[in-house]
């Protein structure tokens, strides 16, 4: 399958006080997938003066506030544009129409790769067990929907028999042994 896609570098056009901002702008990579647009910011900041907006790149010969060359600008986002292309052929060859959070994952490890942002680190994700869930969903249940005192209290008593029936409940017991007849009849009570 092709994807419709398109590239473009441009630079962000924001105003303070009505006036157009004119130095350190960011470098803004604006990525058209089958009309879907997603704006992602390269890492760059550069002066209007400084950028040509026919060739989308840097005006050779200058440098940024940060003290970066033009040609190591340019070199960078040549890469940025290759790997990104690379990404979108890798996606019509498996015939994929990325989302706009595929292509942002992507670009954020094309970025880590050229040591322009740091590595997201996964975060442990802590299992919580039947009554730990059950717990939070009384906590945050009771807030969002203005429960009175009755109703926590009902929901406390039910933690309490099950708790009674079996101190380790699990969710994947919901779906065996004898409280699997029970299923359908608490969906659709609650």
């Amino acid at each position: 399958m092709s994807l419709k896609r398109k590239i473009k570098f441009d630079l962000e056009k924001r105003k303070r006080k009505g006036e157009l901002i004119t130095s350190n702008v960011p470098v803004r990579i604006r990525i058209s997938i089958n009309g879907k647009r997603l704006d992602l910011f390269s890492g760059f900041r550069v002066d209007f003066q400084d950028w040509d907006f026919e060739k989308q790149r840097v005006v050779h010969n200058t440098k940024n506030i940060s003290g970066q060359v033009a040609s190591e600008i340019n070199i960078t986002l040549n890469n940025f544009h290759n790997d990104l292309e690379r990404f979108f052929l890798k996606c019509s060859a498996e015939d994929l129409i990325p989302s706009n959070d595929e292509v942002r994952n992507a670009f954020n490890a094309i970025k880590v790769k050229y040591g322009l942002a740091k590595e997201n680190k996964v975060e442990e994700v802590t299992v919580k067990d039947f009554y730990g869930v059950f717990d939070e969903f009384i906590s945050v249940s009771s807030r969002l929907r203005n429960w009175t005192k009755g109703t926590i209290t009902k929901f406390m008593a039910l933690k309490k028999h099950l708790y009674e029936y079996n101190k380790a409940l699990a969710f994947s017991d919901a779906y065996s042994g004898d409280m699997h007849p029970m299923i359908p009849v608490i969906c659709t009570q609650f």
